[in-house]
């Protein structure tokens, strides 16, 4: 896998958008204990970590359902091409608005709801 291939290197990973919580902190895992096998140092290996960057879609405004509405026609616009969709993590099949809404990668709302939804991913 690329995280395999990246901390052997101790090189810069990013993450696709497709990865849920879960599947994020096990890559960061993988990455940590190859680099740690690989003989890089603990705090090489923090700081490489600390460097982890993960794409989001990401819009913001006054209310939840209205950054739904506003969203909708781009992001469908840009995961119409099959290509993207496999890009970022989401797979080959295409799939309805409400799929995207409901997956942790696609953050909306508020600036509060957002804050909260990139603090939850930061933490976890």
């Amino acid at each position: 896998s690329s995280a395999i291939y990246a901390a052997e290197h101790l090189y810069p990973m990013v993450l696709g958008q497709g990865p849920n919580y879960d599947d994020a902190k096990h890559q960061m895992e993988l990455y940590a204990e190859t680099a740690s096998k690989a003989g890089f140092a603990d705090a090489d290996i923090r700081g490489a970590l600390a460097k982890v960057y993960q794409m989001k879609q990401v819009h913001v405004a006054p209310t939840k359902e209205q950054a739904a509405a506003e969203y909708e026609r781009g992001l469908m616009w840009y995961f119409d091409v099959r290509r993207n969709r496999e890009m970022y993590g989401f797979g080959g099949d295409s799939q309805p608005y409400s799929f995207y809404l409901d997956h942790p990668s696609v953050i909306l709302g508020s600036s509060e709801q957002v804050l909260d939804t990139v603090s939850r991913w930061r933490e976890h």
